[in-house]
C-alpha cells in the first residue's frame, strides 16, 4: 500500500516537472532537495516529508494538495495552469516598474509572433 500511495505521488511530482520543462536536477535546485532524491520520489522509492513535499510543490508553481490527493478535476493541472503558475513564480517579487517592462516586453514579443 505504501509503494503504491508513494508511486502515486512520485509520478503527479514527474508529470508535473515534465509540463513544465523541469530536468531532476533543475528541480532539486528549485526545491534545496538533490536530485538523486527526486528521482527516488518520482520512482516511490522514498517517502518525502511534509516539509519537502511543500518545497517540491513550491518549486514546480502547484498546491501540495494536488501532490497527495487522487487525481480529481479540481487537481489536474494543465500544461498551460502549470506555465502560468511558472510565469507568476519568476514576476512574485518584482517591482511595479519592473512589471511594466516585462507587460511590455511580452506585448512586444506577441506582436512579432506569426499567425
Amino acid at each position: 500500500m505504501k509503494y503504491r500511495q508513494n508511486h502515486a505521488i512520485g509520478k503527479r511530482i514527474r508529470e508535473a516537472r515534465l509540463k513544465l520543462g523541469l530536468t531532476q536536477e533543475k528541480l532539486g535546485e528549485r526545491a534545496d532537495v538533490h536530485y538523486s532524491y527526486i528521482g527516488q520520489v518520482e520512482r516511490g522509492h522514498k517517502t518525502p516529508s511534509i516539509n519537502t513535499l511543500r518545497k517540491i510543490a513550491y518549486a514546480l508553481n502547484i498546491p501540495a494538495e494536488s501532490l497527495l490527493l487522487e487525481e480529481t478535476p479540481e487537481y489536474q493541472l494543465s500544461p498551460r495552469q502549470l506555465l502560468l503558475g511558472e510565469l507568476n513564480a519568476l514576476v512574485r517579487d518584482s517591482s511595479v516598474e519592473d512589471l511594466r517592462l516585462f507587460i511590455d516586453l511580452i506585448t512586444l514579443l506577441r506582436s512579432r509572433l506569426p499567425g
